[in-house]
């Protein structure tokens, strides 16, 4: 069996971090909450083989989170709120696309 027939395209639990940043954009999440989430999606992904385009997704939303946050002050460039919900607007088109 090659490589690539044992990689999982997908998580499934992508679509829990979609449905909490649409609660953050509603102001029923934090951003500790989807900090918390995309974590732990993360090492999902690491322990079932997951793709590595999947891989790059859930890096990038922790970034974004992070820079959002900016929990500890370590970004440069914290990002604005605005720019933020703005972002996780534009990331619900990728949502119908890792979860088919």
């Amino acid at each position: 069996m090659s490589a690539k027939a044992m990689t999982t395209p997908t998580l499934p639990e992508v679509k829990d971090l979609f449905l909490a940043a649409r609660e953050y954009v509603e102001g029923r999440e934090t951003i500790a909450g989807l900090n918390g989430l995309v974590r732990h999606l993360h090492a999902l992904a690491e322990e079932r083989d997951v793709s590595i385009s999947t891989r790059k997704i859930l890096v990038e939303w922790a970034e974004m989170i992070d820079r959002r946050w900016n929990e500890w002050g370590q970004t440069r460039a914290p990002l604005p709120e605005q720019e933020f919900v703005s972002w996780l607007r534009d990331q619900f088109a990728r949502e119908e696309r890792l979860n088919s």
